[in-house]
């Protein structure tokens, strides 16, 4: 036994034991609770759903870190500790000779004293032959491996993929909403059984696949699963469009046919700790213009009164956020261009339409369906600031609509909310 178990189990108290607790932990089966302090909110750590632990030690502080999908730092002097650091080294049998040595020292550490064993979920068969069978294939979708394989495009919209019979939606670790399917999927030369689908609350259903994503795993924890899936998908991808390679991460992307595909493993440094995994993930980034553009009001918008606006403000959001969103119309371009201006809003009466654009983008909405807007500036401390201008709708979800420099939009309120005739509602501004 250690001369720091010795102190924590009451038979020694070595030079460097801390001399002031530190809130309260206590075991209740499978689970931790740490408080702070009195009246603070309790930490619940889930030790079945365990990741790793780290001990890390400053000039001020000596902590044990537990992840369960969720970072927790546990003093070293808070009350309960020895009867915690009892069982977890008896329960995951670390090494306690690390943690002895890394809390004597008189330096920074940060030392990892378990990491669970991490499950294969991702092969890379030899498909050589194939490569640019199998290049051409990833452009357009990838495989569902069942009993009999199943395709699925890019194209495929979010709605469609939830309502196939080999997926299901589930709730992630993070607490956050993603579909999963049933089998393995081949994406190029690589068959992932834990493929994963990202689908925020405030995404349209009714648009193509955005983001897909897996914590890939090859031979275990390391980074040989960076190294082994970035050679794979070489074979498919081609070289890298940008990456590095460095003592805190490795990194490295590939843009292919409108996909953006990423790499990324993290190692132990200032701010981060070691993966273990490599997260892959597939970005939807082609455009669509039936989403973009609609044709009849592109041919039938008119201008019944306008606000032009010299300062440059872009558009808050996009397709896959808002059926709002749409390619600036050129009856407002060409508008933009003849003034020299960078910013339009804009009255429709004849189409019962309100459109904010710059060039390139717009956020249009019938007239009937706003109750107002509402103004937010926030105001530079650690942030540059900004301004942000949002639609409230009387069916749907506030939509923004424009971002720019703090105050920038001010001088427009009162313009604006005569020009639509509907109020803007101006937030406390607050610093961030």
């Amino acid at each position: 036994m250690t001369d720091w178990i010795k102190w924590l189990t009451g038979s020694a108290k070595p030079a460097l034991a801390p001399q002031k607790s530190e809130g309260e932990v206590r075991l209740d089966g499978d689970t931790v609770i740490y408080t702070a302090r009195k009246g603070y909110r309790e930490t619940v750590i889930d030790l079945t759903q365990l990741q790793y632990v780290y001990v890390y030690t400053t000039e001020n502080c000596q902590t044990l870190v537990l992840n369960d999908y969720h970072q927790h730092l546990i003093p070293c002097s808070a009350a309960g500790f020895a009867l915690l650091f009892q069982h977890l080294s008896q329960r995951l049998a670390f090494d306690e000779k690390k943690f002895s040595e890394a809390l004597a020292g008189n330096k920074a550490v940060k030392a990892e004293l378990w990491r669970a064993k991490g499950f294969d979920n991702c092969r890379i068969p030899d498909l050589s032959d194939d490569e640019a069978q199998l290049s051409h294939e990833l452009s357009e979708g990838f495989w569902v491996c069942a009993e009999t394989r199943h395709w699925i495009s890019w194209d495929t919209t979010s709605e469609a993929l939830a309502a196939l019979p080999f997926v299901h939606q589930t709730t992630n670790e993070y607490g956050l909403t993603e579909i999963r399917f049933h089998h393995p999927v081949q994406l190029g030369n690589l068959l992932l059984d834990d493929w994963r689908y990202y689908l925020p609350a405030h995404l349209r259903l009714d648009v193509p696949l955005d983001s897909f994503y897996t914590n890939l795993r090859i031979q275990g924890n390391g980074d040989q699963n960076y190294f082994l899936a970035k050679k794979a998908l070489m074979q498919t991808l081609g070289k890298s469009i940008e990456g590095y390679e460095r003592e805190d991460q490795n990194n490295c992307q590939w843009l292919f046919h409108g996909l953006k595909f990423s790499l990324v493993y993290w190692y132990d440094d200032k701010y981060s700790y070691e993966s273990g995994y490599t997260y892959l993930s597939v970005q939807n980034e082609r455009s669509y213009p039936n989403y973009l553009i609609d044709q009849h009001y592109e041919l039938n918008a008119t201008i019944s009164k306008r606000l032009l606006i010299e300062h440059t403000f872009r558009i808050g959001s996009d397709f896959r956020r808002s059926r709002y969103f749409r390619q600036t119309p050129q009856t407002i371009v060409k508008e933009l261009i003849a003034s020299s201006k960078n910013f339009m809003i804009w009255l429709d009466e004849p189409n019962g339409k309100a459109g904010f654009a710059n060039k390139e983008n717009a956020m249009i909405f019938p007239i009937a369906a706003l109750t107002g807007f509402s103004l937010q500036n926030v105001l530079p401390d650690r942030s540059s600031g900004g301004t942000y201008l949002s639609a409230i709708l009387k069916e749907d979800d506030p939509q923004s609509i424009l971002i720019g420099d703090c105050r920038a939009f001010d001088p427009y309120i009162t313009q604006t909310a005569e020009l639509l005739q509907l109020p803007v509602h101006e937030l406390d501004p607050y610093e961030a």
